[in-house]
């Protein structure tokens, strides 16, 4: 992965692991057993690219523990629902990523806002930061507060 950014590692990983389950080149899982042997290695992998990547392991701990969960049933049924239930996890890791960024712009942007002085009618300001969104699920044109 060329990326940065443990949120944005994560959201990648999580999504690249719901589009290869999405595509035609996915095998048709007869239990949910074969769903669990299927994406644990993919976990694991997906994991070792960036080991220190704190929501990545996170991201992938999520999506093991719904296998865990899930893997006791049988049958194609339910491995479909499995299989689905995994994918929801890797939308949801991205979109927590995406509500976190919002929060935590609206949060800053309030205190800001809050702390210009009396009477002052504006606030200015410089941000500086190595990654900016390549750290985060944000885009650049995202838009978290707005006054």
């Amino acid at each position: 992965m060329k990326i940065r950014g443990a949120p944005a590692i994560a959201s990648l990983a999580a999504l690249s692991l719901r589009s290869h389950l999405s595509s035609s080149s996915a095998p048709a899982f007869s239990s949910p057993s074969q769903v669990s042997e299927h994406v644990l290695p993919i976990l694991d992998y997906l994991q070792s690219s960036r080991p220190t990547a704190v929501n990545l392991g996170e991201a992938m701990d999520r999506i093991r523990a719904l296998l865990k969960e899930g893997s006791s049933g049988s049958g194609e049924a339910e491995a479909k629902a499995l299989v689905q239930k995994v994918k929801d996890v890797c939308t949801a890791v991205h979109g927590d990523d995406l509500e976190r960024c919002k929060t935590m712009g609206r949060l800053g942007a309030e205190w800001l806002w809050n702390k210009r002085g009396a009477g002052k009618k504006g606030l200015k300001l410089v941000t500086v930061c190595n990654t900016g969104s390549l750290a985060t699920s944000v885009s650049h044109g995202c838009r978290v507060w707005e006054r």
